[in-house]
């Protein structure tokens, strides 16, 4: 053994160098004290928040997709219940009819999303104020702004898909439009 050769070197205490691992100053990379109470409440906050958000919009969407369902049908009946015998005039049969109403149902639907959005988001908020949500989201220190977030979301989003809506709205009035007055579905206005 040489003294200062790799192979043969040895530590102060006798034992081989190469089996000793090398040891470097331990820093704690995690925070600790008061830093990890904040970090920790702000987690668990953030957490809290999006469950709450998500609780927001189901509610909603319940609600909206309520309303966006069950109206078409009252706007069908009413304009059936208008125009049944103009359609029985002309020669119509029921399924005829019927198939009218499926390519009217994209415009009755456009027409209920407005009053849906509006009638959905009261009734969440009021459901929210009667179970005391609000007030525990307030105690716990999120503003009743902050709680309106995923409406507000609900709401664009529900733009976005009303504007696709009313692309297809007027292919299927002309449609239901050329069945109910007999015309070839091919036939064009102008024609």
């Amino acid at each position: 053994d040489l003294p200062g050769h790799r192979d043969g070197a040895r530590d102060a205490d006798g034992s081989w160098w190469w089996r000793q691992p090398r040891r470097r100053p331990r820093r704690n990379l995690l925070p600790h004290g008061e830093e990890a109470e904040r970090l920790l409440q702000d987690l668990q906050a953030r957490h809290m928040i999006r469950i709450l958000d998500v609780m927001i919009a189901k509610s909603f969407l319940r609600i909206f997709m309520l309303f966006v369902l069950g109206a078409p049908l009252l706007f069908v009946v009413g304009d059936v219940v208008e125009n049944v015998d103009r359609y029985f005039d002309r020669g119509l049969t029921l399924g005829e009819v019927a198939l009218a109403y499926v390519f009217i149902l994209p415009e009755f639907i456009s027409w209920s999303f407005p009053i849906a959005a509006l009638i959905a988001a009261v009734f969440t908020v009021h459901s929210m104020t009667q179970h005391l949500e609000v007030m525990a989201a307030k105690a716990g220190g999120i503003s009743f702004h902050r709680l309106m977030v995923p409406l507000l979301a609900m709401g664009l989003l529900l733009t976005g898909g009303g504007l696709l809506l009313n692309e297809i709205v007027p292919l299927a009035k002309r449609r239901s439009g050329q069945i109910l007055r007999s015309e070839q579905p091919g036939r064009q206005w102008r024609a």
